[in-house]
């Protein structure tokens, strides 16, 4: 070798290692770390350059057609094949390079040409590109991911996306020299880190929800004016609450329509509707008088809440598989707006399954004054108890 002639005509001492020799033999190592080091650096640029609220459309639409609807067969294997299927919905343009990136990285690593050693330096690079994604956009956009409905519905998009691809990275690109190759242990991770985003931002606006909705105030001012029989001021006040809460929520809807995953939007917006409908429900289930005028109020903005809440969902979504509340609430609107007759027909048909028989008692004990045909009907409903 170059060291050995150098050595024999005394230019190197013979115990003495040539810096290049050194060089040489940590050519490899040193070229696969560059390699690494190159990977990671690309991939904090698409992190930190790139506009996280820039997004694209991915996925595919549910497969079944109004005009051309699914036999029962088909649906049940739709429902089978949708664990390999990820939902429409938006992306970061920031997910979606990085997932290039990680990818083209694993094209690199199972090359032919590719040595042994250097497959792996770039498996472990793949794998560091996903947690950098985890470590970074939480952190430079964290007031945004608090405060934007819109912005944390992406960053769980984000999450289920680099999940659900994860599942599979492993199968696609095996990697030479590595005898597990894997990268479905950071399915859960990214999921369970999309879900707690998520679930925050439905806490928030859960929480400004209610502070439109001031219980203190309107709604426990609304349960002591039911019986009064003309408009008064926590009727007016009602009305405007209501109105404030719909609005709100057509501006989440408006964030997360489109974004969200048509199954995530129903359920996380049901969730949301839930909140309105029980904090109407409570002052009239619990309420001892209600006037024929308070009556007729409450079934009129019960009407509204429910015509304004059915257009925040699809057309085909059936609405009380999302918000539990529904069909209750539905029920107890019908009931306000019937007279006695009308409930006893409507109990012998079996119309309201969805309240139980000492709530419809108290109802009817604090909406009708008493005379025979209440009594009967209140018999009826104990005997049912």
């Amino acid at each position: 070798s170059l060291q050995d002639t150098l050595q024999q005509c005394h230019f190197l001492n013979q115990q003495e290692e040539w810096f290049l020799t050194t060089f040489v033999k940590d050519y490899p190592t040193r070229y696969c770390e560059k390699k690494r080091n190159n990977v990671l650096s690309q991939a904090r640029l698409i992190m930190t350059h790139m506009d996280y609220h820039s997004t694209i459309q991915t996925g595919e639409d549910s497969l079944e057609n109004e005009k051309d609807p699914l036999t029962e067969e088909q649906k049940e294997l739709n429902r089978y094949m949708s664990v390999f299927t990820f939902q429409k919905c938006s992306i970061s343009v920031v997910a979606n390079e990085l997932l290039k990136l990680v990818r083209e990285t694993m094209k690199e690593a199972i090359a032919e040409d590719t040595a042994a050693a250097c497959s792996q330096q770039l498996y472990r690079a793949a794998r560091e590109c996903l947690d950098v994604f985890r470590a970074v956009i939480p952190s430079i956009n964290r007031q945004d991911l608090q405060t934007l409905p819109r912005l944390a519905a992406i960053f769980h998009n984000d999450c289920t996306y680099l999940a659900h691809a994860c599942t599979t990275l492993g199968l696609e690109f095996p990697v030479k020299g590595t005898a597990i190759c894997t990268f479905v242990d950071m399915v859960p991770v990214f999921r369970e880190l999309g879900n707690s985003a998520m679930m925050d931002m439905l806490k928030r606006q859960r929480h400004e929800l209610i502070m439109i909705l001031s219980p203190e105030r309107i709604i426990d001012g609304l349960e002591k004016s039911l019986r009064m029989n003309e408009s008064g001021v926590a009727w007016s006040e009602a009305e405007t609450a209501v109105r404030g809460s719909q609005h709100h929520l057509n501006l989440i809807a408006r964030a997360w329509r489109g974004n969200l995953p048509k199954d995530v939007y129903a359920r996380a917006m049901g969730s949301l509707v839930d909140v309105l409908l029980c904090l109407f429900l409570r002052p009239v289930l619990q309420a001892d008088d209600i006037s024929e005028a308070a009556s007729q109020f409450i079934g009129s903005l019960y009407r509204s809440i429910q015509l304004h809440c059915a257009d925040l969902f699809d057309r085909n979504d059936i609405i009380a598989n999302y918000c539990t509340s529904w069909d209750r609430f539905k029920t107890v609107g019908e009931i306000l707006q019937m007279n006695l007759t009308d409930i006893q027909d409507g109990l012998s048909m079996g119309k309201f399954v969805n309240i139980t028989a000492a709530e419809l008692s108290h109802l009817i004990l604090s909406t009708f004054d008493d005379s025979e045909k209440r009594r009967n009907l209140l018999h009826a409903l104990a005997v049912q108890e």
